[in-house]
């Protein structure tokens, strides 16, 4: 009798036990593995009183670029625009959008940065589904070499970049451009990251 009881015994602790290997297993894997991006989109919010009215959006973009590394966002999209709340004249915030990015690297990045301008706390980030009702419009992409491509140059994606160390490879240019500036276009269209 005290065969089958150990018998028994062995038998029924034994499930129990694999399922214990697995979940060590699993927590083990998990950890030794390399950083899982989880690619996504995340919104940055802004309040445009602090940021200081007229060009605000500029001020935001310029935010993002002095803190987010163009070169690990490759492939990304970036929206930008004032919120739902915003244009329904409940609060004064801008929003700033990067699409198909690594959401922990944003988040990392800029969850202690105390720029005036930038929404404080939890408020601080947009995610989705909200993210994707907001009526946001493209402002551009970072293509593979990490430069902002725009569709048309614009002075204020000029300056900011030049001035963030960013490369800049707008798609058109509409007007001539001064001698000096299209030296600097052509050198912010070489920046790579």
């Amino acid at each position: 009798m005290g065969i089958f009881n150990n018998l028994f015994k062995r038998k029924k602790e034994e499930p129990t036990k694999i399922a214990d290997k697995v979940s060590e297993n699993f927590k083990k894997e998990s950890k030794s593995a390399p950083n899982q991006i989880q690619k996504g989109n995340v919104g940055l919010l802004f309040d445009i009183d602090d940021l200081g009215g007229g060009f605000y959006g500029g001020r935001a973009q310029r935010i993002i670029m002095k803190n987010l590394d163009p070169g690990l966002l490759k492939g990304a999209t970036i929206k930008v625009g004032d919120t739902n709340k915003t244009l329904r004249g409940q609060e004064r915030t801008f929003c700033i959008a990067l699409c198909n990015v690594d959401i922990t690297y944003v988040r990392n990045n800029l969850k202690s940065v105390s720029t005036q301008g930038i929404i404080n706390g939890e408020k601080r980030f947009l995610d989705e589904p909200a993210l994707s009702r907001e009526p946001l419009m493209i402002l551009g992409s970072i293509d593979s070499m990490g430069r902002l491509v725009t569709e048309q140059w614009t002075r204020i994606d000029h300056d900011i970049c030049k001035e963030c160390g960013w490369g800049y490879a707008p798609t058109t240019i509409s007007v001539k451009l001064e001698p000096n500036l299209s030296e600097e276009l052509k050198q912010l269209g070489q920046l790579t990251k």
